[in-house]
């Protein structure tokens, strides 16, 4: 009977033990489905949180690609550079699709398009050209050069379509862009970085872009097989000039000739039907354009000042007689004559239309003698201007450029943005700037 009660109990025992097995199994499973959700869940989220920053990154990525490429290309417009109405800018691995839309003479809008893995960012910008000129270089020479001999320096950047020549280390307190293939680099001293086909005897203080090197010192970094900046137009057309030279033709003026000033006059706008002559140390104040048809001369202590009431405003002196301007149209400054502006940002301009150099000639456009200084520019588009001795300017264009002995060009900010007493302008103004 004992016997018989010991074996039901072992049987009941081992029952209980394996429920209490399947139990902990049941537990173990279910709390095994429960990591397996748990783990699925937080493996969706971390997947769907990754999956949005990459798409943000991707959005990111997108707007400053376009961005950049709005950018460019409202620089290269401001800057005279060619572009298309429709093209493609590669910024670093990604790229922009941008579209020009004119609405007006005056009036474009740029659409950048950018798409990084199916996210796309779209920038508008509207620009709306002023009645400023937009000065960007110290000196910005045409297919003729720039020449430097002697002492003669720079502060500034330079472009120029044709070579950069100096006498072996003059400085350049800037970069340098000599344009195409036929642009060369040689024997100057540039703090900047410079841009050229070919660089000989330079010595360079930032980077190099280039196609072929030799003799040269580049501290920067080498950048051989560069593709070749392309050439950039002048700041100023000559239908510009052509709009000031009718404004000026408020007054005409067709006597004494030449017609010359010797003592403190007020006069502008106006047209002189001859030479201008400048002498002794009269001060003449310019009330708005004048275009001489013929020669301008000015001579020893005078001087050329914009008045008070034009503040900030700036005033073109021009020289150009239309049925000569091969040996008329020209401006020579000697000893020490002076300009003033009238507060910041007002020059006056020298504007030469003799043709001489641009057709081979040797006439000079613009020559300066001497202690030349003030609140002037020097622009002769078609002819050569010649920098000599101690003259001091804020900016000098043309289609050749020459500096000689002891002369300097020091580009000052307010050249950048200039705003004429009245007529044309060509400076191109951001007034919209939005996401599409």
């Amino acid at each position: 009977m004992s016997h018989f009660f010991s074996y039901h109990q072992f049987f009941a025992e081992d029952s209980v033990s394996l429920k209490r097995g399947q139990a902990m199994i049941t537990a173990v499973i279910f709390f095994l489905f429960i990591s397996i959700a748990m783990v699925s869940g937080i493996t969706t989220t971390l997947f769907f949180e990754m999956k949005l920053a990459r798409a943000l990154s991707d959005s990111k990525n997108s707007f400053y690609v376009a961005e950049a490429g709005i950018e460019s290309s409202i620089i290269r417009l401001k800057k005279g550079y060619a572009f298309d109405a429709a093209e493609t800018a590669p910024i670093g691995s990604a790229s922009a699709s941008i579209s020009v839309t004119e609405t007006g003479t005056d009036d474009k809008i740029f659409v950048a398009t950018a798409i990084t893995n199916n996210a796309t960012r779209a920038i508008e910008a509207r620009l709306t050209r002023s009645a400023g000129i937009s000065f960007f270089y110290g000196a910005q020479s045409g297919n003729g050069g720039l020449i430097l001999e002697n002492n003669s320096t720079i502060t500034g950047n330079i472009f120029s379509n044709g070579t950069v020549v100096g006498a072996g280390s003059n400085l350049i307190a800037g970069s340098i862009v000599s344009a195409e293939s036929g642009g060369r680099v040689e024997s100057v001293h540039a703090t900047g970085t410079v841009y050229a086909h070919t660089i000989l005897g330079a010595t360079i203080d930032g980077d190099a872009y280039y196609q072929n090197i030799s003799n040269s010192t580049v501290w920067g970094t080498l950048y051989p097989d560069s593709v070749d900046k392309d050439p950039a137009s002048f700041p100023i057309t000559d239908a510009m000039i052509d709009s000031w030279e009718s404004l000026a033709m408020t007054t005409v003026i067709n006597s004494p000739c030449p017609y010359t000033i010797q003592s403190d006059t007020t006069i502008g706008p106006a047209k002189i039907n001859c030479d201008l002559k400048i002498k002794g140390s009269p001060t003449v104040t310019l009330l708005g354009p004048i275009w001489v048809s013929g020669n301008i001369e000015i001579e020893n202590n005078s001087v050329i000042q914009i008045d008070q009431s034009l503040a900030g405003k700036s005033i073109a002196l021009i020289a150009d007689k239309k049925i000569n301007q091969l040996t008329s149209s020209t401006i020579s400054l000697d000893n020490n004559p002076e300009f003033a502006g009238s507060g910041a940002g007002s020059y006056i301009i020298l504007i030469s239309q003799n043709k001489s150099t641009e057709q081979g000639g040797t006439k000079k456009a613009i020559e300066v003698e001497n202690n030349a200084l003030g609140d002037v520019l020097m622009y002769a588009s078609h002819g050569e201007i010649s920098l000599k001795n101690n003259t001091i300017i804020k900016e000098a264009t043309g289609y050749r450029i020459r500096l000689k002995n002891n002369a300097n060009v020091v580009f000052e900010k307010g050249v950048e943005d200039l705003v004429f007493s009245s007529g044309a302008g060509g400076a191109w103004n951001q007034n919209g700037w939005a996401e599409r």
